[in-house]
């Protein structure tokens, strides 16, 4: 499963532009796959910046708030079965601590396949 385009709808922060950092991941009851954007500085759009952070969960683009879609290269987790759970994050950076936001989603991978009878 690939994530390859995001808006920026209703995102919000002091100014016209939010540094964010997106994260998926599949997960099961024993196992966990975690992938991020951005990887590196290329990824981020024309005229935005980049942030290396902290590490892979904090690195970040600042990108416009006013609504427009964005492009997320590379962002891919694999789901094996029914019991997966696949999980959306996109965390607004300021700081890279507890002032940071979240917005997370969930999908269980079951309640999308549909239902087989024999």
């Amino acid at each position: 499963m690939c994530l390859t385009r995001i808006t920026t709808k209703d995102l919000t922060d002091s100014g016209s532009s939010a540094e964010i950092n997106v994260g998926l991941t599949s997960s099961n009851f024993s196992s966990k796959l975690e992938t991020f954007w951005p990887r590196r500085a290329s990824d981020c759009p024309p005229g935005s910046s980049y942030d290396s952070g902290y590490g892979e969960r904090t690195r970040s683009c600042s990108v416009p708030t006013n609504g427009g879609g964005l492009n997320v290269n590379d962002l891919c987790t694999s789901l094996y079965d029914k019991n997966y759970v696949l999980g959306l994050r996109v965390r607004e950076i300021d700081g890279g601590g507890s002032s940071d936001d979240f917005s997370m989603t969930t999908i269980k991978l079951g309640e999308l396949l549909p239902k087989m009878s024999s």
